[in-house]
């Protein structure tokens, strides 16, 4: 018989530590498990490289910036044990030499390997990697190999979430004007250093100059040359429900103001912040509606007239395909009497 299979959640998704700064030469990797399958939880470093694909895992060493040999995990795994309900560990990482002197990143691979009981199967391993760096506080940012800038933003545009309606399908959007709710704001965020840089962005969305709402998106780790897409909703979850309101009504200016910020160890780089708007009008609905109306009108107007006139013995025109079968009847009926 089969255990409940085991949920691995991993909390914290990136992170870094400063080796030769005082508050910053531990990270936390903050992992949540549960099922009641009994499992071993260990973690180790892996590398992340970049493809034309996106990011990819390969075994830690196989980068020139690896984090392999380079940092020490305390406790080194632990053992869990079912006991009803998610419990929640903690890895303390932190730098095996405290002089490093170049920046070092990566993967920090949990994985969940689950110890089968007798008479049971245990189910395969679940793993997460949270992205992670060695950034040494004496690094020089002045240097030209360690020269570092903020990630950029760009392509922000705000469309509409899903198509809703027949109307939506038919017409084409224009732009500055989204038909209707939920609103969606795209884009990308680029990092052009030759260095990793963390990212993260608050969000603002704001109706007429008013605030609605302010989002802060997930900090995100970005190598170097690496684009990542940026996204937020116009919708909310309702506390204690699984109901999305949406709070970009029609017939709304709906702005919205993405600040970014990036920095690397204790270092904070310049802020960036750039504002899109679009106004949410159902116009789909209105040129369906009049274009369908119109039309109805127009049928009527032929139909009425169309009963007014005095009905006459309508002449048919021949269609081509019956003048064709008269011109092989006709060329038949003369080559049967030539024969004859």
């Amino acid at each position: 018989m089969a255990a409940e299979p085991l949920k691995l959640e991993l909390n914290t998704i990136t992170a870094q530590i400063e080796p030769g700064s005082s508050s910053h030469e531990i990270a936390e990797i903050v992992v949540t498990l549960s099922g009641k399958t009994a499992a071993k939880l260990s973690i180790e470093p892996i590398d992340i490289v970049l493809e034309e694909k996106g990011k990819s895992l390969v075994p830690a060493g196989s980068t020139n910036y690896t984090l392999k040999n380079q940092l020490v995990f305390t406790p080194g795994h632990f053992e869990y044990q079912p006991n009803g309900g998610p419990q929640q560990f903690v890895f303390e990482v932190s730098a095996r030499d405290p002089s490093i002197s170049e920046v070092r990143y990566g993967g920090l691979q949990v994985t969940a390997s689950p110890q089968a009981a007798k008479n049971s199967s245990a189910s395969g391993s679940l793993a997460a990697v949270a992205t992670f760096a060695i950034v040494p506080a004496g690094l020089d940012l002045n240097l030209p190999k360690n020269q570092v800038s903020s990630a950029t933003l760009s392509n922000l545009q705000l469309v509409q979430a899903k198509r809703q309606t027949l109307a939506d399908w038919i017409f084409p959007d224009l732009p500055g004007v989204v038909n209707s709710g939920p609103v969606k704001l795209v884009g990308k965020l680029t990092n052009k250093n030759e260095l990793p840089v963390f990212s993260r962005q608050t969000v603002s969305w704001l109706s007429d100059g008013k605030q609605l709402v302010t989002v802060d998106l997930p900090q995100r780790l970005l190598l170097a040359d690496q684009s990542i897409d940026v996204s937020s909703s116009s919708t909310t979850k309702i506390a204690g429900s699984n109901i999305e309101y949406n709070f970009a009504k029609q017939f709304q200016n709906i702005s919205v103001e993405v600040q970014e910020q990036s920095f690397l160890g204790s270092r904070q780089l310049d802020t960036q912040t750039v504002e899109v708007s679009v106004l949410v009008l159902p116009w789909k609905e209105w040129l369906l509606g009049l274009l369908l109306g119109t039309g109805l009108i127009v049928l009527l107007i032929r139909i009425r007239k169309g009963k007014s006139r005095p009905k006459q013995k309508s002449k048919r025109e021949p269609t081509t395909l019956w003048l064709f079968l008269v011109w092989v009847y006709k060329n038949l009926k003369r080559r049967l009497i030539h024969r004859q």
